[in-house]
């Protein structure tokens, strides 16, 4: 049986080329791995936590049951990404490219996606308690089933994104985004009415 790749924290990583290696299970804690460029790299069930991936190339990389608590992704490409089931509680995010990503039953409590793109990314099942969208483009994005506890979405782009069984959504966070139109589906739990360019009335049940 293969022993999971170790990186010493202090190991020169930063802009390193990783694209296209299997580094399944790899321990990298801490792990200074800024700019590196990690594109179709398969990092299922790694451990990220901590590690510093500051606009790092990830896209099209494997990331299903990895650990990323607490990493640093600003500004990271994750476009087509697969995240599956891994965990980003508190991690930033702030500015990531998350387009076409792969965030089902994903736990981003507590994320800060601040101005992060997200055009449809599937966040099926994903938990988003307490997770700061200020900004951020949901555009097509699919909730279905998400957990939207306390998620902060002010100014965020909702236009034709799926809402639809997702938990605990209020209409205090639907009044507070930028935008949403009539392909924009929501709970039936609320009653959400367009009543004009980027205006609408939000109603409980």
């Amino acid at each position: 049986r293969k022993r999971p790749i170790r990186l010493a924290k202090e190991a020169p990583l930063a802009a390193r080329d990783f694209s296209g290696w299997n580094l399944k299970g790899l321990q990298a804690y801490k792990a200074n791995l800024k700019e590196a460029n990690l594109t179709k790299a398969n990092l299922t069930k790694a451990d990220l936590t901590e590690a510093n991936l500051t606009e790092a190339n990830l896209k099209k990389a494997n990331l299903a049951g990895t650990n990323l608590e607490y990493a640093k992704l600003s500004g990271t490409n994750l476009t087509g990404a697969n995240l599956e089931k891994a965990n980003l509680k508190k991690a930033n995010l702030f500015r990531a490219n998350l387009e076409n990503a792969r965030l089902t039953r994903t736990n981003l409590e507590g994320v800060n996606l601040e101005k992060a793109n997200l055009t449809e990314a599937n966040l099926t099942g994903a938990n988003l308690e307490n997770t700061r969208l200020y900004y951020a483009n949901l555009t097509g994005a699919n909730l279905e089933k998400a957990n939207l506890t306390g998620a902060i979405l002010y100014k965020a782009n909702l236009n034709g994104a799926n809402l639809t069984e997702t938990q605990h959504l209020r209409c205090n966070q639907i009044n507070s985004a930028k935008a949403l139109n009539s392909k924009t589906l929501f709970p039936k739990y609320l009653k959400v009415s367009i009543i004009g360019d980027n205006k609408w009335t939000c109603e409980e049940f």
